[in-house]
Parts: C-alpha cells; structure tokens; sequence
C-alpha cells in the first residue's frame, strides 16, 4: 500500500511549469497587472482575476520572490495558484496541487527540504536520558539531523520551520520516525528506551500511516515495550479523539507514549488528564534556574506528585547544571535529560560524563 499523503511529495515544479494565478481582489489584480506589465516575464489574461504564465524552474523562484514583494502577505494567504506541467490542461486531476500563493512560495523556498529527504542527507542524533536515582542511562531521545549538500549540519529548527510552512511536515515526520528505528536497530540500542517523536497532526489514520513505523520495529528486532512515542505540538491538536486513537493504536502494538512539554500551559494539564501518557517530559522553561526559583520548584513539585498519583513517570528536560539536577532529584523526578548529561550525537553511550560548566543553548 502506498500513501500518497505521507510517503511521497507532491509535484509543484517542473522542468517547465504553467502557473495559473487567481486574485480574488481587484485592487490586488490591479498590482500584479502593472508589477507584469513592467517586469520580463510572459503572460496571458485568461480572465479579469485569471493569469497564466510558462516559467522554467528557476524563473518559477524568481518570479514568486518578486511577486512577494510586490502583494502583501494578506493578499498572498487570499490569492490562488495551480501549476502544472507545461502543455497540460488543467482539469480535475490537478485538484491537489490547487494551493495559495503564500503556500506555493514556501514549498518553492523549500524545495531544498525535499531534495534532503529523497537524497537521504539525513540521520539520527541520540541524547543520553538516564535514571535520577544513580544517573544511569536508560535511555536516549532519537533527534533528527539533516546535511547540506557538502556534508555540514543544517539547524533541525530552520529544517522543520520550512517543512511546516510548505506543509511538507508529513513526509518530514515520516523520515524522522524511519531513521530513528533504523539508527537504533544500527548502533545496537540492547534493552534501552528509545523516544522517538512524532507530530500528531501528520497522522490521518493510524492504522494506515503509522504502520511502516511499526513494521520497522518488527523487521528490525527493536522490542515494543522500549519504544515510547512522544507527542511534540500538542497545543496544535484540535481533536482530541483523534488523538487518543493513534495512542490507542501505539498502546495495542505494545509501545509506550509520552507527553512533551507537560507545564507549559493549561492545555498541558488538560491533557495530561485526557490522555493518561505512560510518562511526561516537564517544558524545559520550568526547569531553568529551578534550584533558585520558588515559583518553578512549586509547579514542578506539585506535576510530579500528579503524575506519580496516575502511575505516570516525570522526565525533567533541559537540565543544563548540576544544582537543577540534584533539586530535580530531590523532587523525586523519575528520569532526567539535558546538556549536564550529553549533547545529542550519532552514537549510543553507556555512561554519562556530566559536564563541568553550565550551558545555556538551544537543543
């Protein structure tokens, strides 16, 4: 089975590309009229509020990057684009690819994100999750990686950003949750935890999108029970129903689900009630400076007791000193994460070494 949604781009550029543009607005019409009256570009007036234009691929860019400047971001998100390949007749077919302007200009900016993932320029990074009893590591966090052309790192922040404005967070998701079981089957996880993130509202079907996952943890020998799923953007869910089914369905394979940024508003909270994860992470912004911080201390004190009354386990994120990790400790957090223990990197470690001086990044 192929799913066209999750596992495959679709086509908005071409070698040659006819665009049709369609402007809601006359004073906006009225712009990009004069804008191609005075610009070099070829175009026909199919109707008053219809262009047609033939661009190759690089002029295609040029020409959106030029258009942006000259509507505003309003007009943009209101107007409406169709491309399709030079010399095809538009018709019922290309109903997928009928997208706004605004949406067709980041998936144009972003076509070096599709090129990453179909080039495989991607891997897992692993950052070290251990036991706040006697900071043992039980676990790691499977974190995405993505190279430029000549090897270097691109920022997972800039990768994502892209992948949500071009709504390309399907396929990115996908990939993630691919590299992450095969990285771990690689390196040889033994019998420890792996999370593995994953954004629900990518998932229409869970039986139906999730099952490549599942089926890579089977092929590849990795044990259900040492796999959770963590939930990122949950604040964007909106059907909490739909939600409970796709962790319904990790629950039935047999794998663990957690919460990420429990605390980080009363969406949280509401939640955490609804849903009953088998473990939280705490928002790493209630755990900056927490061993100085009363008000910090008194929230995480009190999730954590919350939690621990629903047979949930606490994962405090973040923790970047070794005064936050020994409040932590003392609060009775189950398992910490954090730059004290590890940065994320490609390989598996048995042992943390904690680090010397506090570090304030972003992971």
């Amino acid at each position: 089975m192929h799913c066209p949604e999750c596992e495959a781009f679709t086509d908005f550029v071409f070698p040659r590309t006819d665009l049709y543009l369609w402007f809601p607005l006359d004073h906006t019409f009225a712009k990009v009229s004069a804008f191609l009256g005075e610009a070099d570009f070829d175009y026909e007036l199919l109707r008053q509020d219809l262009v047609k234009l033939s661009l190759t691929e690089t002029t295609l860019n040029g020409f959106l990057i030029q258009l942006s400047g000259v509507i505003s971001s309003q007009e943009l998100a209101g107007s409406k684009a169709l491309t399709v390949r030079e010399g095809e007749e538009p018709d019922v077919r290309n109903l997928e690819r009928v997208v706004t302007l605004e949406k067709l200009v980041a998936i144009s900016h972003g076509q070096w994100l599709r090129e990453l993932v179909e080039q495989d320029r991607y891997t897992t990074y692993f950052q070290p999750i251990v036991s706040s009893q006697d900071l043992g590591v039980i676990g790691h966090e499977a974190l995405f990686r993505g190279f430029e052309a000549d090897g270097s790192l691109l920022s997972p922040t800039h990768i994502f950003k892209t992948a949500a404005e071009a709504g390309q967070m399907f396929q990115l998701d996908l990939a993630a949750r691919r590299s992450a079981v095969q990285q771990a089957a690689k390196l040889d996880v033994g019998n420890q935890w792996v999370f593995i993130n994953f954004n629900p509202t990518t998932v229409y079907d869970p039986s139906y999108c999730l099952r490549t996952t599942v089926s890579a943890c089977e092929e590849l020998g990795l044990k259900p029970e040492q796999i959770i799923f963590e939930v990122t953007e949950t604040e964007k869910v909106e059907d909490m129903r739909h939600l409970r089914g796709i962790l319904s369905f990790y629950r039935k394979a047999g794998f663990r689900v957690a919460l990420d940024d429990v605390g980080a508003g009363y969406s949280g909270l509401n939640i955490l009630q609804s849903l009953g994860p088998d473990l939280i992470k705490i928002d790493r912004h209630l755990i900056e400076n927490i061993d100085t911080d009363a008000f910090k201390l008194n929230i995480v004190e009190h999730l954590t007791a919350l939690a621990h009354r629903q047979q949930i386990q606490v994962l405090a994120e973040g923790i970047e000193t070794e005064a936050e990790a020994k409040t932590l400790q003392e609060l009775g957090v189950d398992l910490l994460q954090g730059y004290y223990f590890g940065r994320p990197g490609p390989e598996l470690v048995e042992k943390v070494s904690v680090a010397t001086e506090p570090v304030r990044e972003s992971a």
